[in-house]
């Protein structure tokens, strides 16, 4: 598939989106709604702790904590450095995927349903950018998986060795 077809030739729904837009604007949406989630991430750790006085979520915190270090360092390929297509596309799509997971993880609230939205938001933009730049498609289900993979390590490193609630 010729990345620079138009919305209306374009044989899938993935390439009918990403003909919309340039590559690099589908990357600027992809890093903003990153960021988003991972503003709303924290509004969420600290909203617990105001809405439960005398309890501290220490398992939230660090949750959070690792999902936007991680997904912040996915970001690098969206701010212009340099990596193979491959790499760049397993990155960007890790750094959404952090969001999709976490955010899920923090779904039984509003705050944690906006970072879920982001996050898929982020992934759908960060995957247009990737196929405007013919990077491997499998490179974005990988970054999918290993963030899957991260968020439950995370977890059960949270629940096994962090005490406090939930």
């Amino acid at each position: 598939m010729n990345p620079t077809a138009t919305a209306e030739r374009a044989p899938n729904p993935l390439a009918r989106i990403a003909a919309l837009l340039p590559a690099n604007a589908w990357g600027l949406i992809a890093a903003v709604a990153t960021l988003a989630a991972i503003a709303f991430g924290f509004l969420y750790a600290s909203e617990q702790d105001v809405l439960f006085p005398g309890r501290h979520f220490p398992r939230t915190w660090v949750l959070v904590s690792v999902m936007a270090a991680t997904a912040a360092a996915g970001l690098l390929p969206l701010a212009g450095m340099r990596f193979p297509p491959a790499i760049s596309a397993a990155l960007s799509s890790f750094a959404a995927g952090m969001m999709i997971f976490g955010g899920a993880n923090l779904a039984n609230r509003g705050t944690g349903l906006v970072v879920l939205a982001a996050g898929v938001a982020a992934w759908l933009a960060a995957s247009a950018a990737s196929h405007r730049r013919a990077e491997p498609a499998g490179a974005l289900v990988l970054g999918l998986a290993a963030a899957a993979a991260t968020t439950f390590a995370v977890i059960a490193v949270c629940v096994v060795f962090i005490d406090g609630d939930a």
